[in-house]
C-alpha cells in the first residue's frame, strides 16, 4: 500500500475517465421499463451521471469547477463579428476573484427543469438573490 498523497493530476484524471466509464456502461446496459427504453433516456441519465460528477455528489469525487478558457484571439474576433463572446476567467479564478460557471447550482438539479424548458437566463438570475 503506498503512503497517503495529494492526488496528482494523472490520478485525478484517471478517476474522472473511470467514472465516465462506469456511467456510459452503466446506461447502456440498465434495465429500463420499455416504455422508458429509448435512446434519448439513456443519454437523459448519461448527462444526468456527468452532470453529478461535477457537482460531487458521485463516485467519491469532489465538486468540479467549470471555468472558460477561450482561446485569447476569440474576443476580438467575436465582437468585430458583433457577437457574444466567453470571458477568459482563469486569472481572475486563480485569484478566488471569480466563481465557476455553475457556481451556486447544483448542476444535476437543474438538468430535468432545463429538458423541461423551465431554466433561462432570467430564471437563474433570479434564483441568485
Amino acid at each position: 500500500m503506498s503512503k497517503a498523497h495529494e492526488h496528482s493530476n494523472e490520478e485525478m484524471l484517471i478517476m474522472i475517465l473511470q467514472h465516465l466509464n462506469q456511467s456510459k456502461k452503466y446506461w447502456a446496459t440498465v434495465k429500463l421499463d420499455s416504455s422508458r427504453d429509448t435512446v434519448e433516456e439513456r443519454l437523459d441519465g448519461l448527462c444526468f451521471s456527468f452532470l453529478t460528477m461535477l457537482d460531487g455528489v458521485s463516485a467519491g469525487l469532489p465538486t468540479m469547477e467549470v471555468i472558460p478558457t477561450p482561446h485569447p484571439d476569440d474576443e476580438e474576433y467575436l465582437r468585430n463579428e458583433g457577437e457574444n463572446w466567453w470571458p477568459n476567467q482563469t486569472e481572475k479564478f486563480e485569484q478566488s476573484n471569480l466563481k465557476s460557471i455553475g457556481s451556486g447550482h447544483m448542476l444535476h438539479d437543474l438538468w430535468h427543469e432545463f429538458c423541461r424548458g423551465n431554466v433561462t437566463v432570467k430564471s437563474l438570475t433570479k434564483n441568485k438573490k
